[in-house]
């Protein structure tokens, strides 16, 4: 597994081997200093709280592999793209361009090409 998440695991590792080695027996690492722990791993307070209620595993975020819902444009792309290439920035024009092609369309798509253009 060569996923981002294994690395955080090796650090959070390593940093209760330390903790670990230097109070001695009787270490429980449910009861260490968790700002000791943030500060050897660099995570926030937050975040440590949560590996710890985790059983000091690093999960993957809980969207990983989930893709975008298609954007208000899809399928249409192709004539905003080359009225941008060819220096059409005015959005009414291209708002009315894509009307015409039958495409209902709001003002967010307004919105969407001023940001596309610029």
């Amino acid at each position: 597994m060569n996923e981002r998440h294994d690395d955080l695991q090796e650090i959070i590792d390593a940093a209760l081997r330390e903790m670990a080695a230097e109070e001695g027996d009787g270490f429980d690492p449910q009861t260490c200093n968790l700002a000791e722990f943030c500060r050897r791993t660099g995570l926030t307070r937050s975040r440590a709280r949560t590996v710890r209620a985790h059983g000091f595993r690093a999960l993957p975020h809980g969207n990983s592999g989930r893709r975008a819902a298609p954007g208000v444009l899809a399928g249409h792309t192709g004539l905003v793209d080359d009225l941008l290439r060819k220096g059409v920035t005015n959005s009414q024009v291209v708002f009315e361009r894509l009307l015409g092609q039958g495409y209902a369309v709001s003002a967010t798509v307004k919105t969407t090409i001023l940001t596309n253009a610029q």
